[in-house]
């Protein structure tokens, strides 16, 4: 039981790990995004 909740919490931390990564890289393209907007709304 011991054995199983170790491997469950060791799973769940590289998932968070990689869904973390995941979230960054999404709100720095959003980030990205909004910025060329604002920019482009000052050009035009």
């Amino acid at each position: 039981m011991t054995f199983y909740t170790y491997n469950y919490l060791h799973a769940s931390q590289s998932t968070w790990q990689y869904w973390r990564i995941a979230l960054t890289s999404v709100l720095v393209i959003v980030f990205i995004l909004f910025l060329l907007g604002s920019v482009l709304k000052q050009a035009f």
